[in-house]
């Protein structure tokens, strides 16, 4: 069985962290798009296990969080009975640490209560003291944050509210105009200031913009769910430990203090974080 030499893997690497399609990879590497899939899996539940291990004990101050919509195989409104559980709508969860701007957690799974409490369980597993953290209105929210931090959290709650005119009709995206937001207290006492979700909705607009499958308006989509999963997990150990933020001008893992290097893409980088098929993080990495 023939095996992707370095310089191959980092092209692919390459192309999949830049919202490079699995067809268009294929194309530009000259790797079959089937093989560019299996590597893609193998190299993003590296980096799921690799986020697992180190992104921990975070004494964040300001968390924001919020949800952002894709889908398997089939949209909701065409799944039936008979299809299996994981197709149709499922939800990107990211708790964004507003200092740092390194994703503190993800997960992927459907809207619902339940995966409101499990994504909460995990951002308290990763978090210490008593952050402030600031959601949309949805309602499972409160409940699922306070089962997860008890009287240790501080939480409040953005509506964005907007009017019904000014909205052209041949815009489907574009919602209505002049927007007005009310915060609201939850629990604890949160800064009134702090109650914020912008980040986050722009690290909305991050995910689309690098992953390819999470695109608006295009046929690249996930079959299946563990695709999906090992796609998110590519790009958020890549947003968190290889990309330089322009304000912070470090990794949002340099300014959460997980490392003190930047992992870059180049000739001698992956065998860094990529040793016979499983991810792991050695030493510092040249940029």
């Amino acid at each position: 069985m023939s095996v992707l030499s370095m310089e191959t893997r980092v092209r692919v690497a390459s192309c999949l962290v830049d919202c490079v399609s699995i067809r268009a990879t294929e194309r530009i590497t000259g790797v079959h798009r089937d093989t560019v899939m299996r590597f893609g899996v193998t190299l993003g539940e590296g980096c799921a296990r690799l986020h697992d291990r180190l992104v921990r004990d975070l004494p964040c101050r300001l968390l924001q969080c919020d949800e952002a919509w894709t889908f398997v195989h089939t949209k909701n409104a065409r799944v039936g009975p008979e299809n299996p559980a994981e197709w149709g709508d499922q939800y990107v969860y990211i708790a964004l640490d507003v200092s740092t701007r390194a994703i503190v957690s993800y997960l992927i799974g459907k809207r619902d209560g339940e995966g409101a409490k499990a994504f909460a369980r995990d951002l308290r597993g990763r978090t210490t003291g008593r952050p402030q953290i600031s959601t949309d209105g949805w309602g499972p929210y409160p409940e699922a944050i306070w089962q997860a931090y008890g009287y240790q959290v501080d939480l409040g709650q953005v509506v964005k509210h907007y009017t019904r005119g000014g909205r052209r009709d041949d815009h489907r995206y574009e919602p209505p105009r002049e927007p007005f937001i009310t915060r609201t207290v939850v629990a604890g006492n949160p800064s009134m200031p702090d109650i914020n979700t912008s980040l986050v909705e722009r690290q909305n607009l991050q995910l689309r913009s690098c992953i390819k499958r999470m695109a608006r308006l295009t046929n690249a989509y996930s079959k299946k769910k563990r695709n999906l999963d090992a796609a998110v997990a590519l790009h958020v150990f890549w947003y968190n430990y290889g990309t330089v933020h322009g304000t912070l001008r470090v990794t949002p893992a340099m300014a959460a203090g997980l490392t003190r290097h930047v992992i870059g893409l180049g000739a001698g980088v992956m065998e860094a974080v990529l040793v016979d098929d499983h991810v792991v993080l050695v030493g510092p990495v040249a940029a």
